[in-house]
Parts: structure tokens; sequence; C-alpha cells
């Protein structure tokens, strides 16, 4: 793995060019190893008033953690269960189980783009790893979430599976200071090019651990405009991603500008995304709550440091926070209308950290007729498209854009965000990540948000609280081409919604206008449900050969809906919950808790055209599909050479499953459902279910390629019920389906009850 420098003296001044940088350590296990001058938590100290000129402290090194790629299968549990029972039915191991780059290549999509993160073809090749590499990025995110830098280790965890570790040391001149001096705060701005400052007011040790994040602010801004690589013109293109982004509409792209995405290095801009982060948060300003500061406005050549005590602030747009690098709010009950921790073309890094209070994070509302439909949002003065889709490209909250945007809102506080679009956690060419340390807490957004990425990294992570998260599309970890969106929630009974549309009956939490209509559920008078696209809650999604514009087929990220404990309840509508979309992997990680999950189509691990999905369950009794009209395709279904993993891990669970689910497989796909433990109800619309594998008009190339659906059912008894009729199905002990499809031999079905059996992925 590549080390990364981090020193950057000669940009920051004279002063800090005559200090001796000190080594750099990292432990084995990946976290920072720190030297003696540096405390055990990463903390550093600085020399005491009254010496010379004061030693630099020992750098602190931080590193991505290991991912394991390419791994050897092992073909058996020890000793097999009762999913070895159920593969060997169908000739097939945990090793055979998969596709090779020559079966995806008969296919409209090229399986070895190189815009395509690096663990897909692994997963295609043996879909049964998924749940291991699932279970390893959740403990990374744990990890985080108990650690003294939560939003430095998640940026980390996130970078490794993109395929761009970091590995990387501070420089210890950024935490150098002189002999004393009284104001260091002041003395750190003149040497990043400010004019000198009077910050008289400002207590002393609160400037001595601002001092380390002026100067790193300063270099990793000048480090964020070298990786931009491309001109304002295109670099105006780019961060109007959100443009062609939202909602999957025409893309208006050319070669030229297609070309352009790839020329960012957000490799680099996520170096600088982790240093930032780690000083911020090693400067630990959470004991600063409540401590009283003048208010202050400091210019610098990279954007303004601004400083608010603990009364009441309004900050709006057009304020001193418009434009900042640095926001601190010791506390208050604060109201932001402003794109706070967001960076833009002309503000490279933007990060906010609000101490205390119950804080709103909003915007300025310039509401037009068209917002009063199903949940929308007030406009903020760009209004809406004859569609009724907004307008607004404005990024806020934690968004980075061809930068890095970082908000942190420490504390209990029960805060609110509010947004339209490219907020609360996204990055577009850049690093985005908005950190909640606590508190009940309320998102609202319309689109391509709470932890969405394309081209970078996109963080909404969550430490504690009972939360509600609602938006109409491309959200709640959502990953496009190059990115990783996740969203991280560490405990609480959370309520996650990405509007579902509109039908007679529609439950009121789900229910909205159609703004981002499906074309699987297109309406009256075709069908009586009309549902939104929601592309949300663990979707990594692509763009097809065909659709919206022909000719630039596009791989899928990474996008993550970790949820660690809680009684949590989803709702979605056409492709959510661990969905895979042209060439993107989309998980559902959640762990411990009684949840309810709805959704209408697509839905609770599917993948499609050469999607990757899983949706992993940790235990709890659970409930699938029980308030909304499930159409079709849902837990544990793939279609058009892709793989789908759904497994529950335990408790009583209902499962109100459609046609085409539970272990089905469509059209050289691969789809394994396993559900263990506890007692179990599955309630089945039809046939093509359980364990089961279709097959539609193919070609030659493709009636050679596998099909394989499997359906497991270990430890515990099970209820079915299959099509119209009242009757139970007994199954108990029981193994169903074939072989060999009637039409082609390429087709393995296969679906097994053991009572007292065991499963383990």
């Amino acid at each position: 793995m590549r080390r990364t420098s981090l020193r950057h003296g000669a940009r920051v001044g004279a002063v800090l060019l005559a200090l001796a940088a000190a080594a750099c350590d990292t432990a084995s296990d990946g976290t920072a190893s720190v030297k003696a001058e540096c405390a055990s938590d990463g903390s550093c100290a600085v020399a005491p008033s009254g010496a010379e000129d004061a030693h630099p402290a020992a750098a602190v090194c931080v590193a991505s953690p290991a991912v394991t790629r390419g791994a050897v299968c092992v073909a058996h549990a020890t000793p097999p269960d009762s999913l070895d029972e159920a593969l060997g039915k169908i000739g097939l191991d945990r090793c055979t189980l998969g596709h090779a780059p020559a079966d995806l290549a008969v296919g409209k999509l090229d399986p070895r783009d190189p815009r395509a993160l690096p663990d897909m073809l692994a997963f295609f090749a043996r879909p049964l790893g998924m749940p291991a590499y699932g279970a390893a990025l959740a403990r990374d995110w744990d990890t985080a979430l108990t650690s003294p830098t939560p939003v430095t280790a998640a940026i980390l965890a996130a970078a490794a599976r993109r395929g761009a570790p970091v590995n990387a040391c501070d420089d210890p001149a950024w935490y150098a200071l002189r002999a004393g001096d009284a104001a260091p705060l002041a003395t750190a701005l003149a040497d990043v090019g400010a004019t000198r400052a009077d910050v008289g007011g400002v207590p002393r040790d609160l400037q001595i651990a601002l001092v380390p994040i002026v100067r790193a602010l300063a270099a990793n801004a000048h480090d964020v405009m070298v990786a931009r690589k491309v001109g304002s013109a295109t670099q105006a293109s780019l961060a109007g991603v959100a443009t062609w982004m939202i909602g999957i509409r025409h893309f208006d792209l050319n070669a030229d500008s297609a070309a352009a995405m790839d020329v960012v290095d957000v490799d680099a801009i996520t170096v600088a995304a982790v240093r930032i982060a780690a000083v911020v948060e090693r400067a630990k300003l959470s004991r600063f709550a409540g401590v009283a500061v003048p208010d202050l406005t400091l210019p610098t050549p990279f954007g303004a440091l601004v400083l608010r005590g603990p009364g009441k602030h309004t900050y709006e747009a057009g304020g001193p926070a418009d434009g900042a690098a640095f926001v601190l709010d010791t506390g208050g009950d604060d109201v932001y209308r402003t794109e706070i921790g967001a960076s833009s073309l002309t503000r490279p890094v933007a990060v906010a950290v609000d101490l205390a209070g119950n804080d709103t994070y909003a915007y300025a509302e310039t509401p037009v007729p068209a917002d009063h439909l199903g949940k929308r949002l007030p406009s903020d003065g760009a209004g809406r498209a004859p569609d009724g889709r907004t307008f607004s490209r404005t990024l806020r909250q934690g968004a980075g854009v061809l930068g890095v945007g970082l908000l942190l809102d420490l504390g209990n506080g029960n805060d609110a965000y509010r947004s339209l679009v490219g907020a609360q956690g996204v990055g577009t060419h850049g690093v985005g990540v908005l950190y909640d340390e606590a508190g009940d807490d309320s998102y609202v957004a319309e689109g391509f948000a709470q932890g969405a990425a394309a081209w970078g990294i996109g963080l909404l992570v969550d430490g504690a609280g009972n939360d509600t998260r609602a938006l109409y599309v491309q959200g709640q970890g959502y990953g496009f081409t190059r990115g990783l969106g996740a969203l991280v929630d560490a405990s609480g009974n959370d309520t996650y919604v990405a509007y579902a549309g509109a039908w007679t009956g529609a439950p009121a939490g789900l229910a909205s206008d159609l703004l981002y209509p499906s074309s699987q559920l297109a309406g009256p008078p075709t069908s009586p449900v009309a549902g939104n696209m929601s592309f949300a809650q663990g979707c990594g999604a692509g763009h097809r050969w065909d659709w919206p514009d022909a000719g630039f087929p596009s791989p899928g990220g990474i996008g993550v809906l970790y949820d660690a404990k809680g009684n949590d309840t989803y709702g979605a509508g056409v492709m959510a919950q661990g969905i895979g979309f042209v060439q993107g992997l989309g998980m559902l990680l959640d762990g411990q808790g009684n949840d309810a999950y709805d959704a209408l189509y697509y839905a609770q691990g599917a993948g499609l055209h050469m999607g990757l999905a899983l949706f992993d369950e940790g235990g709890g009794n659970d409930a699938y599909d029980a308030h909304v009209p499930v159409q079709d395709a849902a837990l544990g279904v793939a279609h058009d050479l892709s793989g789908a993993v759904h497994v529950d891990r335990g408790g009583d669970d209902v499962y109100h499953a459609p046609d085409l689910s539970l272990g089905a497989a469509e059209d050289n796909s691969l789809s394994v459902f396993v559900a263990a433990g506890g007692t179990d109800e599955f309630r089945v619309a039809g046939a093509w279910s359980l364990g089961d594998s279709v097959l539609g008009e193919l070609d030659a190339a493709r009636k050679k390629v596998s099909t394989v659906g499997v359906f497991v059912k270990a430890g515990g008894e099970a209820r079915y019920k299959v099509g119209a009729s009242p009757k139970l199905e007994p199954r108990s002990g029981k193994s169903w389906g074939s072989e060999h499809d009637e039409h082609d031999t390429s087709a393995r079905s296969v679906g097994l009850d053991r009572p007292h059996g065991t499963a383990a992925l």
C-alpha cells in the first residue's frame, strides 16, 4: 500500500520550513501509532509557554483497514450445512456458484470496464462472498463509531472499498507553537498568508486547538485545487453533477464531458479529506462546548474562519458563513440557512463544527405553487421544472463537490436537516460527510442526499438517537460511478422513507406524488399502483447502454445502508433496500432489532442488468412487505447477468412475497435466499419463487450461461402459502426444484426446508 506524505510546510510559511519532521509509524492493525509526544488517543501536545520554539509533535498516522480481495474460496462449511446440501443437489458448491468474466461478456456491458470498482468481478465469480464483505465493512464502521475520530475512520473504510486506500501521516509542523506566543491563532493565520488578526478574546487553549486546523486547511486547499486537474469551464460542468444525476434523467453528455469525469484525482482529494478530518477530530473541540467566544470572521486566502459563541445564531445566505473554510459554533439552538459545510468551485475545502444545541440546518425558502404537491420541500429560489422536479443545484450540509465538505454536529441535541438536492453527506468528484453525534434527528431532502456519491465518497454518519429520514430519490446509501455513498447509523429506532408513490390506500408515511415515476409501475390504467423510482436504502447504480442516453454506459458504484441496532422501519418505491443496477453493488445491512421492510418492486436484495445486491438482516422478528402491495421481484431476486443474496439470520419473520422472489433468478443470473432460525411464514403470490430459475428469450450465446435460483430455510419451523389458495403447503423437511429447466440445461433451481438445519454465511 502506498504511503502518502502529508508534509506541506513550504506552503504555509517560512516559520514552518525550519521545523523538523518526526517519524511516522502505523500499527499492524491499521490504526494510528503515536510517538511519545502524543497521547494514546492521537491528540498531540505542544511545548509549554516559556520554552524555545516548540518542537513539532510526532506525526500521527492513519491507514485504511485491509480489505480481503481474491481470497481462496472454501467450497463447504465445516461441517457442511443446509446451504451446502442445497447447492449439492444442483451440482454446485460455494465456489462453483458464480459467473466468470467470459460469461458476463455475452451481455451489453463491459465486465472489465476500468471505472468499475475493484470487487465487482470477484463477487460475480463468487456471490456468496458478499455477506463476509458486508460484515467486514460493518465491523469497520462499528469501530469508527466508537473511536475518538469517527469521521476519519469512516472515510478510511470507504476509501478502501473504492479501491484507493489511504495510508498517510500528517505534518508535525502543523502543531508547532512559538514560545510565549499569546496569540497563536493570529500567528497561524499570518503563516498561511492571511492578515494577522486580533484574536485576544479567544481563549488561548482554543487558539492552540485551532492552529493545526488552520494550517491543515491551507495545505489541503492547495492540494485539492491541484487535484482538480481540469480547467475552470470543465470544473463548472462537473460541479453540476447533480444536474444530470438527479432522478437519472437525460445526461446531456458528449465524449469530451464523459472523459473529463475520470480526470479529476478523487483519490488525492480523499487523502485531503482524511487529513483534514483527522486534525479536526484530534483537536477535541467538544471540550469547548458552551465556551464564550467573540463573534469573529477572519479572512484567509482559502476562505474565512468564522467563530461564534454559545448564543442562538442564525446564519443566512450571503452572510459570513457563506464561503467560509471553517465555522465553529460553541453552542446554542442555531439556525443555518446557508451552504454550510459544502465545498464549491471557489471553496475547495469547507468544514463546519457545531458543539451543542438543537440546531436547524435549512435554506432560504422561496416557495412556488408546484411545491404544494406530495411531500415536496419549498423551493430555494431555483423553482421547479414543468414535471415538478426541483431546479435547485445548491449543495449543503456536508457536501464535497470537487473538494472536501464536512459538517460535524456534536453533542446530543435534536437536530433538523432540510435541503433539496446534493446535501446531508454527498460527494461528487470529492468527499462529503455529515456526522451527527447523537439526538433524535430528522433529515428531509428531495434527492441525491443522505449518503450519496458519484466519483467520490458521500457519508451520513449518525451516532445515536431515534432518527427519521425521508427523500424521494437517490440517497440513504447511493453510489453512482466511482462513488461510494453510505448511511451509517449506530443505534436507535429509526425510520427510513423513500416516498413510494400514489395509489388508493397507500400508507400515509409512504404516500407522495409521482415526482420520479417508475416505468415498471406506470400507474392506472395498467396497474392499481403508481410508484416512484427510489434508487435508495443501499443502492449501487450505473447508466445503461441505452437509457436515458444511448452510447454512454457507465458502471455503478457502491451504495450501503448500515443500521447497527434498533427497531427500524424501512419504506420505499421501486429499486431500494439492497439493489444493484448496471454493474453497481447495493447493500442493506441491518444488525439487531425487530424491523419492518416495505417496497414496491426490485427490493430487499435485488440485482439487475449486471448488478450485485446484498440484503443482510442480523436477527429479530421482522416483517417484509406487510403494509404496501409489493408488486414483483423482491426478497432475493436477480435478473440479466446479475447476482443477489438475501439472508435473514434469525427471529420469527413474516414474508409477503411477490412472484419472482425468495431466491428467484432470471436470464443468466444467480440468486440465493437464506432464512436461518426462528419460526417463519412465507406468503408468496406466485410460483416463480422459493428457489426458481426463469429464462426469457435469449440468444444462443446466452443460453450457455447458467441461471441459478436457491432457497434455504434452515433451523426452525416454517409455513408456506403459495398463490391464491388459502391452504398452507406442507414443505417442512422437504426439498424441491429441478436441476434442468425444460427449455435449457443451463437453468438450475433448488428449494430446501430443514427444521433442524443450519446455514452459515
